[in-house]
């Protein structure tokens, strides 16, 4: 029986929206929120906050939530779920984002699902057909391309000559083999990696399978001032 974990990384030096992981929603902060949500999982065996802030670690002791410190060095939100994974001794890794105060508990469990079906797969994602023409020709919002399963391509920026049935809003929801991950994470970034800022393409670039699934789920990523006061009065509790 495979055994699953979730690590949320929480990196508060966020650029966009400062110290944004620990910014009141409701009375908890967003972090508290994500993690909350994150144990509603079905499939998830343990769950622990990933960060790099003496700030994030005190308030999540202060409401009971499992958080270790990592490196501050990390590039990556993916290389501080690394460093976790090292500690943990599980088969298949999910890296939960600290900014979607509002994750769907099913949506993870249907990612973990696929990956316990998919053996063969060294990582997937999620690609969401909650899609709508403004995100088509949005850049800060990232597509995918799907076939059979497979996540084949992602933009921001979508080439004019490409079938726009097959394109999905990726969903930055991640599964990982254990072992893969720690592959992944000492690649070499590549030139495409580098140039549409998408760390994804390590892998695609190399001809390493992503499976993709496909869900209506439109996550909602608190990047911006706007995007905070939108969840906030839209909040579900």
């Amino acid at each position: 029986m495979s055994t699953v974990a979730g690590v949320i990384p929480a990196r508060l030096a966020s650029t966009r929206l400062k110290g944004k992981v620990l910014l009141p929603i409701h009375g908890a902060p967003m972090i508290h929120h994500v993690y909350t949500r994150a144990q509603q999982c079905k499939y998830l065996d343990s769950l622990i906050i990933a960060t790099d802030a003496v700030e994030v670690l005190e308030v999540c002791r202060e409401y009971g939530d499992a958080v270790v410190m990592t490196s501050a060095e990390h590039q990556s939100g993916t290389d501080r779920v690394a460093e976790v994974a090292r500690t943990l001794s599980a088969d298949i890794i999910v890296n939960i984002q600290g900014d979607e105060p509002e994750l769907d508990p099913a949506t993870v469990d249907c990612l973990v699902e696929f990956m316990l079906a998919h053996p063969d797969l060294p990582m997937g994602t999620i690609g969401s057909t909650a899609l709508s023409d403004a995100d088509l020709t949005n850049s800060a919002v990232v597509k995918v391309v799907a076939e059979g399963g497979r996540a084949v391509a992602f933009y921001r920026q979508l080439p004019l000559a490409i079938d726009r049935a097959s394109i999905l809003r990726h969903i930055g929801l991640y599964a990982y083999r254990s072992d893969f991950l720690q592959e992944f994470t000492q690649l070499t970034p590549t030139s495409g990696e580098l140039e549409h800022k998408l760390e994804q393409l390590r892998a695609l670039d190399r001809g390493i399978p992503i499976g993709l699934v496909e869900t209506d789920y439109r996550a909602l990523a608190v990047d911006t001032a706007d995007d905070l006061a939108n969840v906030i009065e839209n909040w579900s509790g």
